[in-house]
């Protein structure tokens, strides 16, 4: 199988999920639909970015589906999925870098870590208090 690097815009250039309910349910969604074929994920502004494993001759009918999973709870309606697929090691490392960097680069406002709307968040666990 290959690896394809996924993205998903809004219709109107809308936000997609402004609130935190929103972008879990997102995910919760998205977790279902793709499991272990997924990679990575960020979800910044009016568009969101996958990472996820797949069949050739399979990954348009997978990104349909994310697509109609993600429409269920997105405000707006999203765009046919742009698919590339990803080549090599220096295209996977480029694009981790841009997946990790994703709220900085849009200026939301949190630390990269911490944005909720990416795959690196659900494996941030806050330290808890003695």
């Amino acid at each position: 199988m290959a690896i394809w690097h996924l993205g998903f815009s809004s219709t109107k250039r809308g936000a997609l999920l402004p609130c935190e309910a929103q972008r879990r349910e997102a995910i919760h969604a998205l977790a279902g639909v793709a499991g272990d074929r997924l990679a990575l994920f960020s979800i910044v502004n009016e568009h969101k970015h996958l990472l996820a494993q797949e069949q050739e001759r399979m990954v348009k009918r997978f990104g349909e589906e994310i697509r109609s999973v993600l429409n269920a709870v997105t405000e707006e309606p999203l765009n046919e999925p742009w698919i590339e697929r990803v080549d090599g090691t220096r295209h996977k490392l480029k694009l981790l870098r841009y997946f990790l960097t994703q709220p900085s680069h849009h200026k939301i406002g949190v630390h990269d870590a911490l944005w909720t709307g990416s795959s690196h968040s659900l494996c941030y666990r806050p330290a808890r208090d003695p």
